[in-house]
């Protein structure tokens, strides 16, 4: 399996360059949306609230069931009371058996049931050899309560808002992965060139240390110079051994979220030097970011779930009833064929009802709870639209603003290579002192390392600005996920 995904990352684009592996931002973003383990966790996330939403459609669709009980049979002697107060004790052996069709369909709109079916029951009496069967071979009925809450009318509503929002939160955690994994690109890109800047440091520090000894020679250096120097390059080896351990941790911690089996030695990553050359305008962001974010689809979801409380609280504290009315047809007889013919029409109608008398408040105060829950959530939802709208709005803000520090960086870091190498050409010259090499160095180093950080501010509020939008601003397409 590990072959497998290696052959088939190096086809998504690891190039072999002069015995180096090449690997990109947007590679190791698609293979972490492929194969990290938390890829594995969001399926089942979403499948779990597929089938949970099937479920509920299913239950919306007529419900057949056969019921049946072949054997309740008893041998005892049963305690008859007789009509004078006495009591006799008689023996019995018999059996009860039932069988019975039903087809339920639920009314959503109503809350009530509709019924249909067949039942069948059969008595024997073994001491004196007697079957007895009763059935009703047709009834049809219909139950509905009256004034009571009806949870089928809210969970029609709230059902489909359910499996939208695992949609869109599959969606939004397949984004968020990309930012994840510019996360870890970067700690490695960093330790990367890290290593890289301390093999040329360690390369020109043997390359000055030549110089120093040469000068040393032609009485243009000092002993304490030629010892600083040594010092520098027994400093900048170990620098460069810490470099890259610090570099294959980095690695393998890559290596293990995008699930790899890669050689440590003689990978590399590219940075990624081309940005987004587009303007983002704020107001498209913002609706966006409503129209794709599941936060939306929640707060609509929760607002309604408070409405159905409040239902319920008012439904439970009030008068409430049930009635059931059913028609159809029966018969009994010794024989199986004879209870099916010339069957009698039979109806039965139910009627119950509850009407609370005292309950000291409770029922009022149970609808005031459910009530303020509602306006609780409202005001809620009010701050966080105005959060959520600020952090998009700061994050393309924040992008403008990270572009350009990536171009200011660019162009330090040029400055400050370029100074080098002419301080460097000058330190041969005897023209600058040591001092003045090493502070150039250090300036050299650290403009290198602005320049990254830069380039991953850049791409982390990128990638962010994508996860809060779910919008691909470079192809100009809404983000979407297929889920099979």
């Amino acid at each position: 399996m590990q072959k497998i995904l290696f052959f088939s990352f190096m086809l998504l684009g690891l190039q072999e360059v002069v015995g180096q592996q090449k690997m990109s931002l947007s590679m190791a973003i698609e293979q972490a949306q492929q194969e990290a383990f938390e890829t594995a966790s969001y399926q089942a996330d979403v499948a779990i609230a597929k089938w949970n939403y099937k479920v509920f459609r299913a239950n919306l669709l007529p419900q057949v069931n056969l019921e049946g009980s072949p054997l309740s049979y008893s041998k005892q002697v049963n305690p008859i009371t007789q009509p004078d107060g006495g009591i006799t004790y008689q023996s019995i052996e018999q059996n009860n058996a039932s069988l019975r069709l039903n087809v339920n369909q639920a009314i959503p709109l109503t809350g009530g049931k509709l019924y249909v079916g067949s039942q069948l029951y059969r008595f024997d009496n073994f001491l004196v050899d007697q079957q007895q069967y009763s059935t009703q071979p047709f009834f049809i009925g219909y139950s509905q309560p009256i004034l009571k809450f009806n949870p089928q009318k809210w969970e029609r509503q709230l059902q489909p808002l359910y499996w939208e929002e695992a949609q869109k939160q599959y969606t939004e955690d397949m984004a968020w992965l990309a930012v994840q994994t510019t996360d870890r690109y970067f700690e490695v890109l960093k330790t990367q060139e890290r290593a890289a800047m301390a093999k040329s440091n360690f390369e020109d520090s043997q390359k000055i240390l030549d110089i120093t000894r040469q000068k040393l020679e032609l009485g243009r250096a000092s002993q304490n110079d030629l010892l600083q120097v040594e010092l520098n390059v027994i400093n900048a080896k170990s620098q460069l051994a810490q470099a890259r351990f610090n570099n294959q941790k980095a690695l393998r911690a890559l290596r293990d979220f995008l699930r790899l089996d890669l050689e440590e030695e003689g990978w590399v990553l590219s940075l990624p030097t081309t940005l987004f050359k587009k303007s983002i305008d704020r107001t498209f962001a913002w609706q966006k970011a409503k129209q794709n974010r599941k936060d939306f689809v929640a707060y609509h979801r929760k607002l309604l779930e408070a409405k159905r409380n409040t239902a319920r609280a008012k439904g439970q504290n009030r008068f409430q009833a049930d009635v059931d009315v059913s028609i159809g047809f029966n018969n009994q007889a010794g024989s199986l064929a004879d209870s099916y013919s010339n069957a009698v029409p039979a109806q039965t109608v139910g009627f119950t009802f509850t009407v609370p008398m005292l309950d000291w408040g409770k029922g009022k105060n149970a609808i005031r709870s459910a009530q303020a829950q509602v306006q609780k959530i409202q005001a809620e939802q009010q701050k966080d639209q105005v959060d959520f709208q600020r952090n998009v709005l700061n994050l393309v803000e924040g992008l403008e603003i990270a572009a350009l520090q990536v171009e200011r960086a660019a162009q330090a870091r040029a400055i400050a290579l370029k100074k080098y190498e002419i301080t460097l050409q000058r330190f041969r010259l005897g023209a600058l002192s040591l001092r003045e090499l090493i502070w150039n160095t250090t300036e050299k180093d650290n403009t290198h390392n602005a320049y990254i950080l830069a380039l991953e501010g850049y791409w982390t509020g990128y990638y962010q600005l994508m996860t809060l939008t779910l919008y691909d601003f470079e192809k100009e397409i809404d983000i979407e996920t297929n889920f099979k």
